[in-house]
């Protein structure tokens, strides 16, 4: 499911359809990353990475955490403008996977990871 989960995130990336990114994740996601901010951010990074072309799962797991539990996946991701590594973690629920957190770690070192885990979050 979590791999499902990606591949829609792809789709929706490549639409440049930030919006229902944002309006489809989980309830952690949309209460922790204001909807304006989320959207600036996405255009950005599209904007950055260019389309994203494909995506390789290297490592994954699951937290038993909630009614059902958070399972996260990172890999490879292949964007126009070169590959970076995504971690996606999602929340699962009645056989959906629901956006909770997103993590891209540039080539470069630099990390961006939305909601950004430098305040008081809320579950």
């Amino acid at each position: 499911m979590a791999e499902q989960g990606v591949a829609k995130l792809q789709s929706a990336w490549n639409r440049e359809d930030c919006a229902s990114i944002y309006d489809e994740g989980d309830g952690y996601f949309r209460r922790n990353q204001r909807r304006d901010e989320w959207l600036r951010r996405c255009a950005e990074l599209r904007n950055d990475l260019g389309l994203w072309r494909g995506y390789q799962v290297a490592d994954g797991v699951t937290w038993p955490i909630g009614k059902i539990g958070i399972v996260w996946v990172e890999g490879r991701a292949d964007f126009a403008n070169g590959p970076q590594t995504v971690r996606a973690d999602f929340q699962l629920n009645k056989n959906t996977a629901r956006l909770f957190h997103f993590q891209i770690k540039f080539a470069d070192g630099k990390l961006v990871q939305i909601p950004g885990f430098a305040g008081r979050l809320v579950d």
